[in-house]
């Protein structure tokens, strides 16, 4: 039986890796990674978070993306109800290689996004964080701030945007994908051709 809409009970394992799923979706605005999961619970393997994750799905609480490092949506909350869909040309700012465009019409859940008003969305451009769960064709949410060290950004690159792992040294900044074939980007304070857009805080799979 999958995703029948009726509440089923959860033992105190799933409902502990259930409830860890939804803090974090609440806490980074995108769900964990099996290997969190393992991480978090002490789990032998991700066999062991997955299969956790089969029940909760077919338990109707969430719904799996095949595939997908992140790729796990909420089904069943008790806060879903105080949640509501507003377009994005409301509060954010839509950003594509073109330029900043309002009109665009994606909806979403106010609740991932706590009071944070000036969010940005825009697309991923490339499989460069792949492994973070940020794939080409995902639309990215972005807060505009200044990074910190360790964050995943979205970056303009010679007009190109990119998700990316910030770092920055006494000498220079510099982005990092995490898969392979992507080569680091370098760059100082000031440079026209690559420019910081603000932290991701949320993904929408492009499923």
């Amino acid at each position: 039986m999958k995703n029948t809409g009726e509440k089923q009970p959860l033992t105190e394992r799933q409902q502990q890796v259930f409830d860890f799923i939804v803090s974090t979706l609440h806490n980074q605005g995108f769900p964990p990674t099996l290997k969190e999961i393992c991480r978090h619970f002490s789990f032998e393997s991700t066999r062991t978070a997955y299969d956790c994750l089969k029940i909760l799905d077919k338990k109707g609480y969430i719904r799996k993306g095949n595939g997908k490092s992140r790729g796990l949506a909420i089904l069943h909350t008790e806060t879903q109800s105080t949640s509501v869909d507003i377009p994005v040309s409301d509060t954010i700012t839509f950003l594509s290689n073109d330029g900043l465009h309002k009109t665009k019409a994606i909806y979403f859940d106010t609740m991932f996004f706590g009071n944070n008003e000036n969010i940005i969305a825009a697309i991923c451009s490339d499989n460069g964080m792949r492994t973070e769960g940020f794939a080409e064709g995902d639309i990215l949410f972005v807060i505009p701030s200044p990074p910190t060290i360790g964050d995943i950004v979205l970056a303009s690159v010679e007009d190109i945007l990119l998700a990316r792992r910030y770092y920055s040294t006494e000498k220079y900044n510099e982005l990092q994908a995490t898969e392979k074939g992507f080569p680091k980007i370098k760059f100082f304070s000031g440079d026209d051709d690559v420019r910081i857009i603000g932290k991701i805080i949320g993904v929408f799979h492009s499923f």
